[in-house]
């Protein structure tokens, strides 16, 4: 097989950064029950957010003198979120809320490389940027407040259609996204929600993380699929049961500062 002809089978990343849950399935940790601020006077929540993941991963091509490395750098800085979109649970889930709404503005930046080389020689290598702010079809965020155990988690996605440049037989699309959860926080008195995690990245998080309360951070669009792989085998094809869409495959941060309205 040549450096650049690495074959793809069919698998489509689609830009999944729609975030949301089913109220059947919310359930977050037991906690010592206790007094939890009212957000019976509360519409929505505004603020800021910020989501990154970053990986490298290089191997070579089975049977072949070639090796393979993929960059990907995808991060959302400034993120505006306005969440005025409200809706409470009914019956055993009447003290969960959800405030839900788009990300707008701040800075989305797609820096993500795919190079072969040979005998210590490129062969063949493209890039898919994107620098700007984030747009109303890509970018969406949701905070869950469980006013029964007093626990909340944010989550959030951006994403763009990017620019490529190279060698055109290596483009397989032009988006990139990256979407973020947090852990299950302390809802504090006064309704100021500002924390921050730092967990691995995923090319699909492990159960749902909004449920688990395990921070996560996920990553999607082109060259996913095959960083994925390479980050967990090292080399390409895949051997064995080294791949799979749970495992790690870089890391991500994710910061959040709501206040209520």
């Amino acid at each position: 097989m040549g450096s650049g002809a690495r074959i793809r089978v069919g698998r489509r990343v689609r830009l999944a950064i729609a975030l949301g849950v089913a109220l059947g399935a919310l359930s977050f940790a037991p906690a010592a029950a206790s007094a939890c601020a009212s957000l019976a006077g509360v519409h929505s929540f505004t603020g800021h957010a910020y989501i990154s993941f970053s990986g490298t991963a290089s191997g070579p091509i089975e049977g072949t003198n070639s090796s393979e490395t993929i960059s990907l750098r995808r991060t959302g800085a400034s993120l505006e979120l306005k969440l005025n979109h409200r809706t409470r649970g009914k019956g055993k889930f009447a003290g969960v809320y959800f405030f839900s709404g788009k990300v707008r503005g701040g800075n989305v930046s797609v820096e993500d490389e795919e190079s072969f080389m040979e005998g210590g020689s490129t062969t063949s290598s493209g890039r898919e940027t994107y620098q700007g702010p984030s747009l109303p079809p890509f970018g969406s965020a949701t905070v869950v407040l469980d006013t029964t155990h007093c626990r909340y988690a944010v989550t959030a996605g951006v994403g763009a259609k990017t620019a490529f440049s190279g060698d055109a037989a290596l483009r397989s699309g032009d988006t990139a996204s990256v979407s973020a959860t947090s852990d299950h926080e302390k809802i504090p008195a006064d309704l100021h929600l500002i924390g921050g995690v730092g967990p691995n990245a995923y090319l699909t998080c492990p159960g749902d993380p909004l449920i688990s309360g395990q921070p996560c951070v996920q990553f999607a669009g082109d060259w996913a699929v095959d960083f994925a792989e390479l980050s967990q085998c090292g080399s390409f094809p895949p051997q064995g049961n080294c791949a799979s869409d749970e495992k790690p495959a870089g890391d991500g941060k994710f910061l959040w500062a709501l206040k209520p309205h």
